[in-house]
């Protein structure tokens, strides 16, 4: 994640500012533990700035929780406003330290009836990342795998626009988890103004 924390900034602050001004964004960064990143009693913002300063506060260390940030992402996701929820995760895939298991955060979506998009930026010789857990988790919630080998690419190349493309209306809610390596993770939930 050293190496990926800029590049997970720079796509979330990118692919939250290429969507509606009046989306709501929050923040839940994690490694074995996970937590919100934006002030206490914030739950959501429409402020890109206050959205950069949270993903700046990420930091790499510990092991990765990612499906215990995804199950705390679906629960907040439930508190949204928007009739459509669509998850949008950035991640390697991998997971070495959560309680809740892959079927759990697949069951929780499917029983809000969440579309999860993942954008996979895997290293091949990361022997932790799993891209296909996270095709999985897109094809079963009928959402769309986008991969990347070249993580660099990612920033400028998607953008919310492009997740929320189809069946995913602009009227939906968005989320980005930018989940790179090594222990950290931000999820950026976008909820679009508009008819449901």
């Amino acid at each position: 994640m050293m190496r990926r924390t800029p590049v997970v900034v720079a796509a979330g602050t990118r692919f939250a500012r290429s969507g509606h001004p009046d989306d709501e964004l929050f923040v839940i960064i994690f490694n074995e533990r996970v937590s919100y990143g934006l002030a206490s009693g914030t739950p959501f913002t429409s402020d890109r700035e206050e959205l950069h300063r949270a993903l700046q506060r990420v930091t790499a260390r510990g092991q990765t929780a990612l499906f215990d940030a995804l199950r705390e992402s679906l629960r907040h996701l439930a508190h949204g406003t928007r009739q459509k929820k669509v998850l949008v995760v950035l991640s390697d895939g991998g997971d070495n330290a959560s309680s809740a298991t892959f079927d759990d955060v697949l069951g929780a979506a499917l029983r809000m009836d969440a579309v999860i998009y993942t954008v996979s930026i895997h290293d091949p010789y990361d022997s932790e990342g799993n891209p296909r857990l996270l095709r999985k988790l897109a094809d079963a919630t009928g959402g769309v795998a986008f991969s990347s080998a070249h993580p660099k690419s990612f920033p400028g190349s998607w953008t919310a626009s492009r997740a929320t493309s189809g069946a995913a209306t602009r009227s939906g809610t968005c989320r980005i988890a930018p989940r790179a390596r090594e222990d950290t993770a931000v999820t950026v939930r976008l909820a679009s103004a508009g008819r449901g």
